[in-house]
């Protein structure tokens, strides 16, 4: 095995990467790699474009990043970032580096390659812990996909063929957290009963206003959901705070499919105390289109998002202000949320409803998803290690 140079036919050569051609070689590899894999949807690359590429990606306004390639024979057969998150490194308060776009062949030493050269980048940056994979924060693809993989690709969570989790196991890399999601069908009875009871909550507080989306405030709507994320999620393990460049970018990208009932907002006494994010999955209109599609591929993309062909939805975020979260009326607002949520479910052609990730030993929102009647569909792990003990 080597790093940087060739010793032979059969070496793993992982080589920083430089320049747009081989960040477009970088941005490709998992559809190529991944392609007939059953659940696995290329993502655009347009789209993956703006989530790493440094000009255009809001992380980089507080963060750093080196990728990698791996090769053998002059084939590319691996990928991997390193990067360092200065807004999590002061909120953290340690000295935590990240890796993330984990993919590869299925061969365990392309596997330690990578995470080799994530290591010596790291160290060299005087980080002491690495923490992964996200991409590229904890904010965005969050874990390694475990399990679920036949369910399909869904919007913001990342997807990996199983093998991959059974190579780190066998590297030894300690797994600090396990993150689950569940699948939600609407032809269980669980949402019904569910649904029903979000008229006798709302009669508990009158003072109470549930609303959506307006499309016509969407730079405001984007401050509001940054103001209630940023509050909500402030005690969750690995928080780091969402940047307004990063909600910007967010809601640009997400405009074209964004409708009213996609943002729920409770305001108490006119104050926003509580709201939910769900989206349409965007790769169930993606499906046989590719990630760079022709022009009859983009047609075909372009009138399945007018036509909202989604199969299926993912609750991407709910969040109740922190000074209310371990109180009866913390509780009230989280559950009309998932009241709210389950509404709009109903209101459209979705088959299923992805709730998640939440943390495995997060029991009080596990709580409330299982008392739907369902139970977790995928997992993912995040990894972290001492830099420090592993060097080589």
């Amino acid at each position: 095995m080597s790093h940087g140079d060739s010793a032979s036919a059969n070496s793993v050569i992982v080589e920083p990467v430089s320049g747009k051609r081989a960040l477009g070689a970088f941005i490709r590899l998992p559809r190529i790699l991944y392609a007939g894999m059953p659940g696995f949807v290329a993502p655009l690359d347009l789209e993956r474009r703006g989530l790493l590429d440094p000009a255009k990606s809001g992380f980089f306004a507080h963060g750093r990043a080196q990728y990698f390639l791996a090769s053998r024979g002059g084939q590319p057969i691996g990928r991997i970032s390193a990067q360092i998150d200065e807004a999590g490194l002061e909120t953290w308060g340690e000295a935590i580096g990240c890796f993330g776009c984990l993919d590869a062949i299925d061969d365990r030493s392309v596997v330690a390659a990578l995470l080799q050269a994530a290591r010596g980048w790291l160290l060299a940056q005087g980080m002491q812990r690495m923490r992964g994979p996200l991409a590229l924060s904890i904010n965005g693809e969050t874990g390694l996909l475990a399990t679920g993989q036949a369910l399909g690709s869904v919007i913001m969570n990342p997807w990996h063929p199983a093998y991959l989790a059974h190579h780190l196991e066998a590297l030894g890399l300690p797994i600090i957290k396990t993150l689950v999601s569940y699948t939600l069908p609407k032809t269980g009875a669980g949402w019904q009963t569910r649904q029903k009871r979000g008229e006798a909550l709302r009669r508990r507080l009158p003072k109470l206003r549930v609303r959506g989306l307006d499309p016509k405030r969407l730079p405001e709507e984007g401050r509001l959901l940054r103001d209630l994320f940023n509050d909500a999620w402030h005690d969750n393990w690995s928080f780091v705070p969402l940047t307004q460049p990063e909600v910007d970018l967010m809601i640009r990208e997400l405009k074209p499919v964004l409708v009213h009932d996609d943002f729920v907002v409770i305001e108490l006494d006119g104050e926003a105390v509580a709201f939910a994010l769900m989206l349409p999955n965007l790769y169930d209109a993606l499906e046989g289109v590719g990630g760079a599609p022709s022009p009859a591929g983009w047609a075909k993309l372009a009138w399945r998002m007018y036509r909202r062909r989604y199969r299926s939805a993912r609750v991407l975020l709910l969040g109740v202000r922190r000074r209310f979260r371990d109180s009866t009326l913390g509780a009230l607002l989280a559950g009309i949320l998932m009241d709210e949520l389950l509404e709009r479910f109903g209101r459209y052609p979705y088959e299923t409803m992805d709730l998640g990730w939440v943390l495995e030993d997060n029991t009080r929102m596990r709580r409330l998803i299982e008392s739907l009647g369902v139970q977790p569909s995928r997992t993912f792990l995040v990894y972290e290690e001492s830099l420090t003990s592993v060097r080589a």
